[in-house]
């Protein structure tokens, strides 16, 4: 398999990983400012943070079934939607429950963005090469973390936290268009592609 193909899993997958951890900590970069503008509490904060996790937790199983059945590539793509809408939603709100709707669907979105690149890398990486793989996709996901630190808060000096919102979502979507059309389209095979989808539901 040419090399540029590998790098091309690599980045495009990395990249989703990426996007995930813009998301699990860009709260804590917005507290000050939905809290000024909202009046939310402690409290508050940290219901909108344990959404997230809450909404990861959840769609581990069902997600887990879909990247069996469809591949890491339609699932990463399709799931990262559902990310772009929860921070459209939550930039948009003006109050609490949309804010609760919006971390929600992130942490269902995002659920997906390391078990799919490290299958997407097993297809197309040679084993001996996932180890280290698998840790400069992690190091790339880790990224975000630093991002959502003073390079997010220098920003926030010059955009509204909406409008960052706004910029995260179409982001997302365009991480998630990449997927689509340059991931490959690697051919499944196995007994679990076989099998109907409800049939793999009912097994797990």
């Amino acid at each position: 398999m040419p090399s540029s193909v590998r790098l091309r899993v690599f980045f495009l997958f990395a990249a989703g990983y990426f996007v995930s951890y813009l998301f699990r900590g860009v709260n804590l970069g917005f507290a000050p400012l939905i809290t000024h503008d909202l009046g939310l509490s402690a409290t508050d904060l940290g219901l909108l943070t344990s959404l997230y996790f809450i909404g990861f937790a959840v769609a581990q199983i069902p997600v887990g079934v879909l990247l069996d059945h469809f591949g890491p590539r339609r699932v990463t793509a399709g799931m990262l939607l559902f990310a772009a809408a929860g921070i459209w939603i939550f930039g948009a709100t003006h109050g609490l429950g949309g804010l609760m709707v919006g971390r929600l669907l992130i942490g269902v979105g995002v659920s997906v963005c390391l078990s799919p690149a490290f299958k997407a890398s097993a297809q197309h990486f040679a084993l001996a090469r996932l180890p280290l793989v698998n840790g400069f996709t992690m190091a790339v996901g880790g990224l975000g973390d630093v991002v959502v630190g003073s390079p997010l808060a220098s920003l926030l000096h010059v955009a509204t936290w909406r409008q960052v919102c706004v910029g995260l979502g179409a982001f997302t979507l365009v991480v998630a268009a990449a997927i689509v059309v340059f991931a490959p389209r690697k051919a499944e095979t196995g007994a679990h592609h076989r099998a109907n989808i409800v049939t793999q539901f009912k097994g797990t």
